[in-house]
């Protein structure tokens, strides 16, 4: 694409992305929380992870939804993108999907040029991802978890690092 004769290079590009969930898969929460669920709905009682209020979700087991329906974006070299929505939008499942963390059920993602399924290793060594729920250790000091995360990228710049 070319805007004021300044060609823009895509960094990312997203095409026909669709990704369903279906619902009452296991894998909703921890191991220990899905076995009290399962436990608790073998013997006819009231699943104990339930929030106050909440409806019982028994009834919407196997139901499946359309999270992601058909997404294209294009992100270009140097731009600065924030995707907006409401809860259940399908906000993080694009960025999810966009990093292969989730499997679309189908379309393409590409970074750099490069299918990010075919070249996951190599695209995730040139971008960071920080997800909303990042736990670091309480106690630890960032030095000591600088050592850890930069054993996962091959180019790790220390420099670069302490810039921030």
């Amino acid at each position: 694409m070319e805007r004021n004769n300044i060609k823009k290079t895509p960094a990312i590009v997203i095409s026909n992305v669709k990704k369903h969930y279906k619902l009452g898969q296991i894998g909703g929460g921890t191991l220990q929380a899905d076995l009290q669920s399962w436990w608790a709905k073998k013997r006819g009682k009231e699943d104990p992870n339930m929030k106050i209020g909440q409806e019982d979700r028994a009834r919407l087991v196997g139901q499946s939804f359309l999270a992601l329906n058909g997404i294209d974006l294009t992100v270009y070299k140097g731009e600065a993108v924030g995707i907006i929505g409401g809860n259940g939008a399908g906000k993080s499942t694009t960025l999810k999907a966009i990093l292969n963390m989730v499997n679309a059920d189908s379309g393409s993602v590409s970074c750099f040029d490069m299918d990010m399924k075919e070249n996951e290793r190599e695209i995730k060594q040139r971008i960071g991802f920080a997800g909303g729920e990042v736990d670091y250790y309480k106690k630890k000091k960032i030095r000591d978890i600088l050592v850890i995360t930069k054993q996962f990228y091959e180019n790790w710049d220390d420099k670069t690092c302490n810039k921030y």
